[in-house]
């Protein structure tokens, strides 16, 4: 029976390790024959790494398969909000030529990531996959493909994510020899390169908020485009999702390197309650943890909007001058509540309030 081995990287001391390249260094080991799952657990209290990381599927270094992988992922107090937070479990490296690198099973949980100076996540080669679920990545890689899904792996995922992008020429993800499923996550490309650049292999996409100044880029691939991708340009399928703006229109405290990424509230936004339903995809949660969907439907992006839209209405009876304040929440039009004590036959007091269905109505 597969066991889950976890060693704690403590930046500040206390744990078992206080680098993820220390704890690198010192678990190489074929995980397949052990029958274990290796566990990274970060916490904050600094940078968790030293440098890059590369982790060698060979004897002597790693072995892993679908089931025996390695993790790094925050610990559940330790873990972003969504907002880039170094107070919390971060990694950060910025020597040249480093990056996170593996040709092992890899996944990445909660974790920001920082890696720029030519930098990036690469699988290297080997029907290895790569899952990256619920974290904050931001990239500073000129001329390189940021994240660069390069193997056979039908397992490669990437979701309810952030994923950021600063430098020139770059491409913020790309796809050889794979397939790749990208849900739920919110892209933003600051570069002149594309967001999502796919040279062979198939890329499946689907629920996320796409900036950048081109979306999809194919050289050599095929995408199955989101039908419910929402993008800062003409490209989405969905003429309705087109050229969303990003803006503190769109997304809460906006600023350039300390992101808050989360859509702001309300009932014209976009990207709330817009999305496909993706629960058999095994899409249940955002990056945070909120249950998927909210309010019976799919959000677009990384965050899925827990607090209800509400409003506010002045209504009138149909063939009648009679005038009410209604209010509610969820999807408008809903069974309105008229406030305690109208009578909705003769506008007089009553002691209870009363139901009036939307055809019995019209909004002022």
């Amino acid at each position: 029976m597969t066991t889950t081995v976890i060693h704690t990287i403590k930046p500040a001391g206390g744990g078992n390790y206080s680098s993820l390249n220390a704890w690198e260094a010192a678990q190489r080991r074929n995980l397949v024959t052990a029958d274990q799952i290796e566990v990274a657990e970060v916490y904050g209290g600094g940078n968790s790494l030293t440098g890059g990381i590369i982790f060698y599927h060979e004897a002597g270094f790693w072995i892993t398969d679908i089931n025996r992988y390695v993790e790094i992922r925050a610990e559940s107090g330790e873990a972003h909000q969504g907002i880039w937070n170094t107070n919390k479990a971060y990694g950060l490296t910025t020597q040249s030529g480093s990056r996170l690198s593996a040709n092992i099973d890899l996944r990445l949980t909660k974790m920001q990531i920082s890696i720029s100076n030519s930098g990036t996540i690469w699988p290297l080669q080997g029907n290895k996959s790569l899952r990256i679920d619920q974290c904050f990545l931001k990239f500073d890689a000129t001329g390189y493909d940021n994240i660069y899904f390069v193997n056979s792996s039908t397992s490669n995922l990437l979701q309810n994510s952030i994923v950021i992008g600063y430098s020139a020429n770059s491409w913020l993800i790309g796809t050889q020899s794979t397939a790749l499923k990208i849900y739920n996550n919110t892209i933003i490309s600051y570069n002149n390169g594309p967001a999502i650049s796919y040279y062979s292999g198939t890329t499946t996409t689907e629920n996320n908020y796409i900036k950048a100044s081109t979306v999809y880029s194919a050289r050599g691939g095929t995408i199955s485009k989101g039908s419910k991708d929402a993008t800062s340009t003409t490209e989405a399928t969905d003429p309705n999702l087109r050229s969303i703006p990003y803006s503190t229109a769109t997304f809460q405290s906006v600023t350039s390197g300390s992101e808050n990424l989360r859509p702001v509230v309300s009932s014209s936004n976009k990207l709330l309650d817009h999305g496909a339903n993706l629960t058999v995809q095994g899409v249940t949660v955002d990056i945070i943890g909120t249950s998927r969907p909210q309010n019976g439907v799919f959000d677009i992006g990384a965050f899925e909007n827990d607090i209800p839209l509400c409003w506010n209405y002045t209504a009138r009876y149909k063939n009648s001058n009679k005038l009410f304040k209604a209010s509610g929440c969820g999807n408008f039009p809903k069974t309105l509540r008229v406030p305690e004590n109208v009578d909705t036959n003769t506008g007089r007091m009553i002691d209870d309030g009363i139901l009036i269905n939307p055809d019995e109505y019209e909004v002022v």
